[in-house]
């Protein structure tokens, strides 16, 4: 009897094993599938996915790249990385996981340098309207943008007057 006990706790504490594992990898899985959605969501509520999926997609093409899709994808999986180390680290297979390990040092070390290419394309963005505003302000407020338009227009022969500081404003 006493043996029997012993088999039964011992099968329990297997039992609780195996359940805190499917625990590790449902719950990492349900916070990747989370955080790749909360990430998509941002970069699509910001705008960033539709101006860089025009400039990512060819102009004759009618599907767009999606780049929410491409960065909630980025995290899912970076996510899945994590909680399959978390796993292996687990059931005590730590030699398994040192490339997967190796993998997301890489890719965290280098997380930084893309958030700062980020932030600094959008500063760029940010001083090219302002550049843009002011120069078509200028010019409009100063007068040459008619007289310029005018001449223009002469010389090309159209009636239409296109205001200079519009195609300015738009080639920046």
């Amino acid at each position: 009897m006493r043996e029997q006990l012993q088999y039964i706790q011992e099968s329990l504490t297997g039992l609780s094993g195996f359940a805190a594992l499917i625990a590790i990898v449902l719950g990492g899985v349900v916070l990747s599938l989370l955080a790749s959605w909360a990430v998509a969501a941002v970069v699509q509520r910001t705008g960033v996915d539709k101006r860089l999926s025009e400039l990512l997609s060819r102009d004759d093409s009618t599907t767009r790249t999606s780049v929410a899709r491409i960065t909630g994808r980025i995290v899912f999986w970076l996510g899945v990385l994590i909680t399959a180390v978390a796993m292996l680290n687990y059931v005590d297979l730590g030699a398994a996981a040192e490339p997967l390990q190796g993998l997301i040092a890489t890719v965290l070390e280098y997380a930084p340098r893309i958030v700062g290419a980020v932030l600094i394309m959008v500063v760029a963005y940010i001083v090219a309207r302002v550049l843009r505003y002011l120069i078509i302000a200028g010019l409009t407020k100063s007068g040459l943008d008619e007289k310029l338009s005018d001449q223009l227009a002469e010389v090309e022969g159209r009636e239409e007057q296109l205001p200079v500081s519009k195609m300015l404003g738009l080639s920046l």
